[in-house]
């Protein structure tokens, strides 16, 4: 689906561009690195990425785990957090985002590309798959053929002696 577009949300400028030059050189699209969260949500918003490459520590008002929350609930775009410090209260707070990759500082950009190629792919894998499941349930609620699954069960010589339903669709419930 073409070039994938990573948005860098760092406020270390140095750091930004660095991790920018790697990640295009890799053949990413990767706009100008945003420094704050107000920055990165306006980006984000604009550019629809990818995935959003966020700085944990962020200077000003609000920090990268609340910024990844926000973009969490307005759009469906994976989030990889960067941090120099792992300690089990950051990791906890971070999880509230549901992230797809976590990376320590300093920068190794060939991990970087190797989280961000897996948190696009799993991404994408969990689109389909959320898309599919919900073709199934319209189709199954929607259907004018009475329709229900079930399960056997089996005696203790491993017998069909009865069976239970799982789900039946309206069509079977007017039956």
């Amino acid at each position: 689906p073409g070039t994938p577009c990573v948005l860098i949300v760092e406020d270390e400028q140095i750091v930004a561009r660095d991790l920018q030059a790697g990640l295009r050189a890799a053949g990413y699209f990767v706009p100008q690195p945003a420094a704050t969260a107000e920055e990165g949500l306006r980006d984000v918003e604009h550019y629809r990425p990818d995935l959003v490459l966020l700085d944990i520590g962020l200077g000003g008002g609000t920090d990268g785990i609340t910024l990844g929350r926000q973009i969490h609930s307005r759009m469906d775009v994976p989030l990889v957090f960067a941090t120099a410090y792992s300690d089990q209260k950051t990791l906890e707070r971070a999880k509230a985002a549901e992230p797809a990759g976590y990376i320590l500082k300093p920068y190794d950009v060939h991990e970087v590309r190797t989280v961000i190629e897996m948190a696009i792919y799993k991404h994408r894998a969990d689109r389909a798959i959320r898309i599919s499941e919900e073709r199934y349930r319209l189709l199954f609620e929607e259907m004018t053929a009475a329709f229900a699954l079930h399960e056997m069960i089996f005696d203790e010589n491993g017998k069909p002696c009865d069976y239970k339903f799982l789900k039946v669709n309206p069509a079977f419930e007017r039956l």
